[in-house]
Order: structure tokens, then sequence, then C-alpha cells
């Protein structure tokens, strides 16, 4: 999808925790957002931060390329790239920088997109891109016969999970198509890693990939509750993502944001129960939504997107719900349908009760 679409104006929330959110003084329980693991209020995580900028400050203060790697920054590379199964890691401040120093480390190629790839990773690629249908593999590889007339080398992008809908894409399916030896499958994985595979390993792992012909872009702003981009793959891509603008000529995120991201990295490995409870809740909530007549399909991922009547009516029932103290959004992003939708998720940290009570409160304002 090309530019974002019109929003309404956002409400200003403020955080109090995984699950809960001030509005005007009122206290909601949310199911907004993308802390899918709960670890940006996590206690441990919050002290590693504070503890990281006590010693390092809160500014590497150069670029990566000059005086600004430190080391919580290459052990940060090195833990990730052991989480997503790559042979190595680059961080970039932020996921947008993530895919346009990925694209600019493929170099020229024939690129060929997912129909909803989030915006950024398809305009990392410039205007040429070609578009096959969402999710429709066999679609992809007939276009990228055609492309292989011209010659040159195959850029597959797409997102693991797409971040409106919580849709997974066949990873399995798309990297067959590969067959250039030059030909690379590139997933921005930000809304799967953490979520998906062994230990939230993402995407790829997810359908068994063992990371040939595959680069992930992912970030430390979802699932791991930090702040910064990754670039993860074979090494020799990796070395030119560290020649790229997109690497060289920024500020890479603060130490004590490494640090504090190290320390997710460390829970989440020796919590996996965080990640049993992410996924009971996910099929809670779906069970739920279903009980009260709301399909959001069989996706594994804790995000669940769908739509109710008009967009008037939908606009009532997000009303009902601020009034029963729910932050549950009507959202129009890239990649959701037009009108608008109602793009809600879970975490792990949310408890029973708040889910059945929201799909209660569904149930009464649908009735």
């Amino acid at each position: 999808m090309g530019a974002m679409a019109q929003q309404r104006s956002p409400r200003v929330f403020e955080p109090i925790s995984a699950t809960r959110v001030r509005l005007d003084g009122r206290e909601l329980v949310t199911f907004a957002g993308c802390d899918y693991l709960g670890l940006a209020h996590d206690r441990r995580v919050v002290e590693a931060l504070r503890g990281g900028a006590d010693r390092c400050g809160i500014s590497a203060g150069a670029s990566r390329s000059t005086t600004g790697t430190c080391s919580a920054h290459e052990r940060l590379e090195a833990e990730l790239a052991r989480l997503i199964g790559t042979e190595a890691c680059a961080l970039t401040p932020d996921g947008f920088l993530a895919n346009l120093a990925a694209a600019e480390a493929i170099g020229p190629a024939h690129a060929l997109a997912d129909a909803d790839a989030h915006p950024t990773l398809v305009e990392s690629f410039g205007a040429d891109v070609r578009r096959y249908p969402h999710l429709d593999a066999g679609a992809a590889a007939k276009l990228a016969e055609e492309l292989r007339v011209d010659g040159g080398r195959l850029a597959l992008c797409t997102d693991g999970v797409f971040a409106a809908t919580g849709d997974v894409a066949p990873l399995d399916r798309l990297v067959a198509i590969l067959r250039g030896p030059d030909d690379l499958l590139l997933a921005d994985d930000c809304h799967g890693t953490g979520v998906l595979g062994v230990g939230g390993s993402g995407t790829p792992a997810h359908f068994g990939l063992d990371g040939t012909r595959l680069a992930v872009t992912t970030t430390l702003a979802k699932a791991l509750g930090c702040a910064g981009g990754v670039v993860g793959g074979a090494s020799a891509i990796i070395e030119r993502v560290r020649r790229t603008t997109a690497y060289v000529c920024t500020t890479p995120i603060a130490p004590a944001m490494a640090e504090a991201a190290l320390e997710a990295l460390r829970i989440i490995g020796q919590e996996p129960d965080r990640l049993d409870r992410l996924h009971d809740n996910e099929r809670r909530m779906r069970s739920a939504l279903h009980s009260v007549g709301i399909d959001t399909g069989g996706s594994p991922t804790p995000i669940f997107c769908f739509t109710m009547g008009t967009p008037d009516s939908m606009r009532r029932i997000e009303r009902d719900l601020l009034r029963a103290g729910f932050l549950a959004p009507l959202v129009e992003y890239p990649g959701s349908p037009a009108g608008g939708c109602f793009r809600l998720i879970v975490t792990s940290e949310h408890e029973p009760g708040q889910i059945d009570a929201l799909a209660a409160c569904l149930d009464r304002s649908l009735a």
C-alpha cells in the first residue's frame, strides 16, 4: 500500500502498565498497541535501562562507523542473531531504517512485494516494486517468472506477520519461488519476532526455515518492549548493511536502550511461560470473540482485526467500550479494511477475566 490512510486525530493516552492506560483521568484496560510480552513495563527491563543510562548516558553520541559503537550494541547484535537464527545482525535506530538499510544492501534487484506489505518495506525499494495479491504465493511465482525474463536478481518482500490484520505470510512457499543464486526473500518480521517460532524466534522459524536465502528486518519496539531496528541475515549481507547510508550516517540506539533490550531477551529466554501465556490469551480472545459472533480467522498471532456494520456503528461500539472502561481501538492503517477496523491485541499479561469482560461488553453493544 502507498500513502498512509487518512486517520482521525489520535487521542493521547498515558500508559500505566502492559494492560492499563489513563485517558482524561480515567484508567482503562487496554487491548491496543504492540507490547505483546508486556516487557515495556517489566521492572527488570526498566531497571536495565536506568542502569545503562547511569553508566553510559542517554546517547551514543556518534555514528557506529566512528565512535558510536558500544559493547552493548555488539552484545545485543549477537544475541539477536541467536534469537532469529541468522548468521549476523546489525542494529539501526528504528524499523524504517532497517528496511532502508536492507534494501540498499541487497542492491539493484527486481523487487516483488505482497500487496499489503508495510509501506516502509515497499518504499525502501523505490517506485518500481511489482505487487502480488495479498498472501498469494502462486501469483507471486507467476510474476517472478515474468521478471526473470529480464535477468538479474529477485528481491521478494513481505511482512512475516502483517501489522494491521495479524495475517501470517506463507514464507515457506515464498522462499520456494527463489531460483537465481542471488535471489532473496526479505521478511519484515516486526510483529513476528518474540511472538511466533520456538522461544519467539519469529515467523521464519515458525515455518522451519533455516535462514538460507533469507534476510529479516525487525524491531525492538514490539514484543521486546524497547526501541530500535534490526537487520538479520548472512554475514555478507550484514557487512553490506554496515556500509549503507542508513547505518553509517545515523546515530545508533542509546547504549542504555541496548542494555534494556538485552535484559528483555534474557527474560524471553528464561521465562518460556511468558510466550505460553501469550498464546493461551490469544486462543481465549479468539474463542471469546467467536462466541459473540465475531470471526477473526485462525491466525496464531495476538492481533485481532475485524469490522462490524458501518463506520458509524463501529464508532458507536468504540464509545460504548470506552465508557465501560476498555480501550479497544478503531484504527485506520495501511493494510486495514477501507473505512477502518477494530485492531485489538492481547498480551501475555492480560488476565482471563479481562478478556471475558471485553467480550461481554461487545456482546451487549452488538445487541
